[in-house]
Parts: structure tokens; C-alpha cells; sequence
């Protein structure tokens, strides 16, 4: 006979053996209801805020593959003799637009805040327009949008430099920042560089639009103006520039939200010009910044977060050269020439949405004529303000 066991040896064994559930079928099923009575709410509403399907889910590619595009490459008419001008064309999306622009024999201008890096996306277009035997050219001036001076400055320099402005892309952006930061103007830097820095260019150039035959003006929005705070934007900068009273998100869609009314307005006001708006969908491009994640979710969290969003932009992002597809249908199309018979997309609050299909926007002061032009004055009185301070400071600076 073999060795034998021990009291402890068979007191665990006892224990083990035969295996019981240590949670009673019922008492199961009521935890699991009382589970799904919270995530399947919490889902549902996280759904419901999102909206995910406000543009038939064009935002992303799985709602386009299987749709006809509105329009396409094979579709940008000559360009020769027209003149545009895209910001934030030193990467991107904006380069793609650039780009194309110029291969389909315009002459660009790409606007960029970093100089050197105009240059070489300049140098490069210019190559492959070599290249391809195309007739465009590409041009460079700088352009920061969060220099109200500066931005004035470049506008009036180039209103001078050109007999005629026919395409106007404002393009150029930046993502949700966090922490809150100010522009030496004082102003909330999502809310200058998305929108004010947009309008004052575009207000600026208005005469070299006006005196082209047929002007456009394409303004980059996104499906985030629907995160708008209910009031739209609040007209006063202590409001806008306040960090506790609107959130990273809010304050982004309320920029997007701004730049949509403001092209709204702009084609109410000029109807000889075609104003459109353009909601590109998801786009793989480097607005995605660690440091913002960081910031917003802590070291750890923003760190997983952001790969999260990248892994998104791997498996639901437009490519650029997809994306421009829409912002190039705006800037060329003859069917939204100011003589067409086509819908305006501008004039009733719509969004261009890949490709090239007109959506309705999701927020009430898209629509709002009232709340358009009071933003519109408001923008004007800002501006104005901020560059009679940066001029007294340069005149100070001087003596």
C-alpha cells in the first residue's frame, strides 16, 4: 500500500472536489440584468449623442464604397488662367488640394505658417507638375493664423499682388487643444486659427473674389459642429475664452460651427460667389497629436487613447487624395457655379460630404440667419480690436 494522504491533503481535495457554483443560476441572472440595465442606456446614449449616422454615414469609408461618387478626378475642368489660394497647404489634405489644383493647370498659392515647409510643398508640386507636362504653377506665402496682423498683412499684400482671387480653400486648422491656449491676440486658439484667422483672410480678400467672373470660397467644417455648445458661440471673448465653460470638444465643434454659418452668410451676402462648405469625413492625416491626448486623458490613458485614434484612422480614415474629392467638387464643379440651377449648399445650410453629396447640418444656428449675421459683427468688432491693440504695440515697440 502506497503512502497516505495527509488531513490536509484531503481536506483541500474535499473542498475541490465535486466543483460547486459559487453563484446560484438566479442570482446570476439578476446581476447580469442589472448590468445591461446600465451599459445598454449608457450605450445607447453615447449612440444617440454621436449621431453616427447624421450623414447616411458618409463620414467614413464603409458608408461610400458602395454609393457612386458625386464626383471625381476625371472630373476637374482646365483650370487654366484661374488663380487660388489653399491654406495649410504644406501637408494633408490641403497639399492634395494644392496639388490638384495645379496639375489641372491653375496657379496656386499655398498658405502655411511654417515657411520652409511651404517651400518644399511648393517645390514639390511644381516638380510634378514638370513632370506630367501640366501648365499650373505653385506659389508659397506665409500665413499664420493666429497672428491677426500677420494675417491682415498677407491678405492685403496678395489683394494687391493679384488682378483676380477665383478659388479661396480655407483649409488650414488645428485639433481640440488642451489645455486651453491663447493667440498673442487674446483670443481662444481653436476658435482664431479654425474660424476668426478664416474670416478676416476671407473678408480681406473679398475684393480680388469680387472681381473674378465666377468666385468660390470652399470652407473645411467637420460633422464636429454638431458638438456646438446650444447657443451656437457665445458672443463675447471672455465667454469664448472661458476654460471652464466649454469643453475641448464643444469648443472645437463651436469653430467648425462658425466657419459654417460665416460661409452661409458669405453667400447670402455675394451671391455672384459660390460659398460652400465641406465636411471631408475622417481623414488620415497628422491633426492626431500625442500631446493632446496626454494633456486631455492623463500620460497613460492619452497615450492608449491616441493609439485608439490612429488605429481608427487605419481601419476607417479617408485617404487625402479621397477626401479632396469633395473640397475639389466645391472649387470646380461647374454645377455649383454661381449661374447653376443646383442646390447652393451654402444657402441652405448644408455640408458637402464625401463624395460630393449635399447633407443637412445638425445644429439649429446653422440655419440661423440671425445668429449668422450678430456673429458676423461680432467677428468684425473682434478683429478690429485685436489689431488696433497690435498696432499700438508695434507702435510702442518702435519708440
Amino acid at each position: 500500500s502506497g503512502p497516505q494522504p495527509s488531513i490536509l491533503q484531503d481536506s483541500a481535495e474535499s473542498r475541490l472536489w465535486p466543483p460547486t457554483d459559487p453563484m446560484p443560476p438566479q442570482r446570476r441572472a439578476r446581476l447580469l440584468a442589472a448590468v445591461a440595465a446600465v451599459i445598454v442606456p449608457a450605450v445607447a446614449w453615447v449612440i444617440a449623442r454621436a449621431d453616427p449616422f447624421w450623414c447616411g454615414l458618409r463620414s467614413i469609408p464603409l458608408g461610400t464604397f458602395w454609393r457612386t461618387p458625386g464626383f471625381t478626378l476625371g472630373q476637374v475642368p482646365d483650370l487654366s488662367g484661374k488663380v487660388a489660394v489653399v491654406t495649410g497647404a504644406n501637408t494633408g489634405l490641403g497639399f492634395e488640394v494644392a496639388r490638384q489644383l495645379a496639375l489641372a493647370n491653375a496657379t496656386v498659392y499655398l498658405a502655411c505658417r511654417d515657411g520652409p515647409k511651404c517651400a518644399g510643398a511648393t517645390s514639390a508640386i511644381m516638380a510634378e507638375v514638370r513632370n506630367r507636362g501640366a501648365l499650373g504653377s505653385a506659389l508659397s506665402f506665409t500665413l499664420d493664423l493666429s497672428d491677426l496682423r500677420q494675417v491682415a498683412g498677407a491678405a492685403d499684400s496678395l489683394d494687391k499682388e493679384l488682378p483676380v482671387l477665383d478659388i479661396l480653400v480655407n483649409n488650414a486648422g488645428v485639433p481640440m487643444q488642451f489645455p486651453i491656449a491663447l493667440t498673442p491676440d487674446g483670443v481662444e486658439a481653436t476658435f482664431q486659427v479654425n474660424y476668426l484667422g478664416h474670416f478676416l483672410l476671407t473678408t480681406r480678400l473679398l475684393p480680388a473674389l469680387l472681381r473674378a467672373q465666377a468666385p468660390r470660397v470652399v470652407h473645411l467644417t467637420s460633422g464636429a459642429h454638431r458638438g456646438a455648445p446650444a447657443e451656437g458661440v457665445p458672443l463675447t471673448l471672455e465667454a469664448i475664452n472661458d476654460a471652464r465653460g466649454i469643453g475641448p470638444y464643444a469648443r472645437y465643434g463651436m469653430a467648425k460651427l462658425a466657419s459654417l454659418a460665416f460661409g452661409r452668410e458669405l453667400g447670402l451676402r455675394h451671391p455672384r460667389l459660390a460659398s460652400s462648405s465641406v465636411h471631408p469625413g475622417v481623414v488620415a492625416t497628422d491633426l492626431l497629436r500625442l500631446d493632446n491626448f496626454q494633456a486631455m486623458l492623463g500620460k497613460t490613458i492619452g497615450s492608449i487613447a491616441f493609439r485608439a485614434a490612429r488605429l481608427r484612422n487605419a481601419l476607417f480614415a479617408f485617404s487625402v487624395q479621397e477626401a479632396a474629392l469633395t473640397v475639389l467638387y466645391c472649387a470646380t464643379s461647374p454645377e455649383l457655379s454661381p449661374t447653376s440651377t443646383a442646390p447652393r449648399g451654402a444657402r441652405d445650410a448644408r455640408i458637402f460630404v464625401p463624395v460630393a453629396a449635399p447633407v443637412q447640418a445638425r445644429h439649429a444656428k446653422a440655419s440661423d440667419a440671425e445668429f449668422a449675421k450678430q456673429l458676423w459683427s461680432f467677428s468684425q468688432g473682434l478683429i478690429e480690436t485685436a489689431l488696433k491693440t497690435a498696432d499700438s504695440e508695434a507702435s510702442a515697440a518702435k519708440a
